[in-house]
Order: C-alpha cells, then sequence, then structure tokens
C-alpha cells in the first residue's frame, strides 16, 4: 500500500510556507546589503518590476477564455464529439493529461508502417476527426528540429498535416514567452498581458483535422 499521499499531506503544507518565509528573509537581506550600490540596485529593481508585471499576467491567463474551451463549443456545434475523434493530451475534450492515455496518441491509436515511407492508420476506423494541441507538438521532444525528438512522433505530426485536412484552428491572443533576462522578460509580460486582454482568449492552438482513409 503506497503511503505517499499520506505524507504528502503531512509535510506538503509547512514545505509551501517555509520557502515564502525564507524568501522574505533573502529579499530583505538583499535589499540591506544593495542600499549602498547602484548595480545591485538596478538589479533588485528589474527583479521586483518583472514580479510586478508576471503577477496580473498570470492573473488575465486565468481569468479569459481558452481556447480548449471555445474549441469545445465549436466541436458541440459541428458533430465532433469524443467518441468520433481521436485527442492527444491538452485539447478540448481532454484540457489536462489523458490519465486512460499512457503515451502519445500515436503509440496508442493508431498503426504504423515507415516501411516505403512513414504512414500512420488509425485502429478504429469509426474515427473521423484528429485533434492536436501546441502544449504537446512544440516541445523539443517532439519536435522535427531537434536531433534528439522521439521521430515517430515527429514524422506522425508532419504527416497528419500533409495528408489530412484542417477543418478548424484556433490560436490565443499572444504566445507565453519567457527569459532569463529580466528587461526582456518585463517586455514579454507586458506584450502578453495587453494582447490576451484586449482579445480575451488565451491557450495552446487546437488544431483539428478530418481523418482520411
Amino acid at each position: 500500500l503506497c503511503v505517499s499521499k499520506l505524507h504528502w499531506e503531512r509535510w506538503g503544507a509547512p514545505m509551501f510556507v517555509s520557502p515564502l518565509l525564507i524568501s522574505a528573509y533573502g529579499i530583505t537581506y538583499f535589499y540591506d546589503a544593495a542600499k549602498n550600490r547602484r548595480v545591485a540596485k538596478i538589479i533588485f529593481a528589474l527583479a521586483a518590476a518583472n514580479m510586478i508585471c508576471a503577477s496580473p499576467a498570470r492573473f488575465i491567463t486565468h481569468k479569459v477564455k481558452d481556447t480548449r474551451f471555445v474549441s469545445l463549443s465549436w466541436c458541440a456545434k459541428n458533430g465532433v464529439s469524443k467518441a468520433n475523434s481521436i485527442y492527444d493530451h491538452y485539447t478540448p475534450f481532454s484540457p489536462n493529461l489523458r490519465a486512460e492515455l499512457k503515451g502519445h496518441v500515436i503509440d496508442v491509436l493508431f498503426d504504423i508502417y515507415d516501411t516505403d515511407g512513414f504512414k500512420a492508420e488509425p485502429k478504429d476506423k469509426t474515427k473521423e476527426f484528429l485533434i492536436l494541441s501546441s502544449s504537446l507538438y512544440t516541445r523539443p521532444a517532439f519536435s522535427s528540429d531537434n536531433p534528439g525528438a522521439n521521430k515517430s512522433v515527429a514524422a506522425f505530426y508532419k504527416y497528419a498535416r500533409e495528408n489530412y485536412r484542417l477543418i478548424a484552428e484556433f490560436h490565443p491572443a499572444a504566445e507565453k514567452k519567457s527569459s532569463a533576462f529580466e528587461p526582456v522578460n518585463i517586455f514579454y509580460n507586458i506584450k502578453y498581458a495587453a494582447a490576451t486582454l484586449s482579445e480575451d482568449i488565451t491557450g495552446p492552438v487546437i488544431e483539428i483535422y478530418r481523418l482520411n482513409f
């Protein structure tokens, strides 16, 4: 019997609070040490500005419509359902990870033939649609530009775009980017917050294809 959940309940709460206390002490210490140092003050100001800009951006993300919700409404109006579609993680019928899908859709729901060039066919021929999410296909592990990527999955995305008909696509107002450089990160957060608030939509890019047999 696994008791990890019990251990988490016991130790989780203190671990949430402890970093806050430590960081509060660290900020105070850094501020006192930087009082008479111009460079340290600039670094501190940039870090503070980045945090101030990041908070509204994160808040806005949870207040506007998500592409998964918008595409779900479109699916309901256009005859696309769980029963007649193959859908990956982070899509309208599975906003997060699909618990019942152990791995990528290509590993579970498709037959792959790559002897005479890559070919993918759904195992269940009653499926009519394929739904993909940029939350997966933009990851380095699945990108054809990455030499260390999963070659089958990268080839699958290329094959799908070349052989299946794209019937609907849903984009966020802006892509959420991040940088190790504070000034760039501040710019990214302001740009993301302004665009997302203006167009009232965020989330991954959702692509819906009609399968051709």
